[in-house]
């Protein structure tokens, strides 16, 4: 199994963003967990700041599916539909 790539480095790979600006998202993350010991997923906060827009986050979540399929991943990932649910 290969090793994917992080959210910025494919971020930064893609042209939707410099080297700076993952930089700058992953120390608001970092200080996020810190002082409200809240763990904010990197693309969300990059959204939130404006880094990328919806249709770049989502380009950004279609290739690491790809990767998922290509590598023999279960297709479906809806929790409710595998029965992994709360309910």
């Amino acid at each position: 199994m290969t090793q994917l790539k992080p959210f910025g480095q494919v971020a930064i790979q893609m042209g939707f963003v410099t080297e700076s600006q993952v930089q700058a998202a992953l120390e608001i993350q970092e200080s996020m967990e810190k002082t409200r010991k809240e763990r904010r997923l990197l693309g969300m906060i990059m959204l939130e700041m404006g880094m990328i827009s919806t249709e770049q986050l989502i380009d950004i979540l279609k290739y690491y599916e790809t990767l998922g399929h290509a590598e023999g991943a279960p297709e479906q990932t809806d929790p409710a539909a595998s029965g992994e649910a709360d309910g």
